[in-house]
């Protein structure tokens, strides 16, 4: 039998204090992503402000796709544009990712090549970098 009175759990990560049922809080306890907390949160690459639950905040930072704030980018056609900012970030890069992977990889030096490409031992270990990038990059990919 599971016991269901209602408990306060503080997560450790965050100190956020969470009303559970007493057979959910040890695994409230041990996995700081289920913090259910509204924040808000400030995404680095774009300034854009969202509101996410605590436990998602990590995911979020680390994913600039993610940014479901209104682009409003002013269009060739002089309109603003009606997209996500994620959305359009990854039609940006699909579309520019040869330029930009060239570019980068002519900037980059010899190590961060080898990493990015695949030196001869990363190579007998799967997949490089590139090429999870670009399995990233496509529309099952970036889910």
């Amino acid at each position: 039998l599971r016991c269901t009175v209602e408990v306060v759990v503080e997560m450790p990560e965050c100190q956020h204090s969470l009303r559970v049922p007493c057979f959910q809080a040890q695994e409230m306890l041990s996995n700081p992503e289920r913090c259910t907390i509204v924040i808000d949160v400030v995404l680095p690459h774009c300034k854009h402000s969202l509101k996410v639950a605590c436990g998602q905040k990590q995911v979020v930072l680390s994913n600039p796709l993610l940014c479901t704030a209104k682009c409003a980018a002013a269009l060739a056609c002089s309109h603003a544009c009606t997209g996500s900012c994620g959305d359009c970030l990854k039609r940006t890069i699909q579309s520019n990712q040869n330029a930009f992977t060239t570019d980068w990889l002519r900037a980059a030096d010899e190590g961060m090549v080898d990493a990015w490409l695949g030196s001869d031992e990363a190579k007998a270990q799967g997949p490089n970098l590139a090429q999870r990038w670009l399995r990233w990059l496509t529309a099952d990919g970036a889910r």
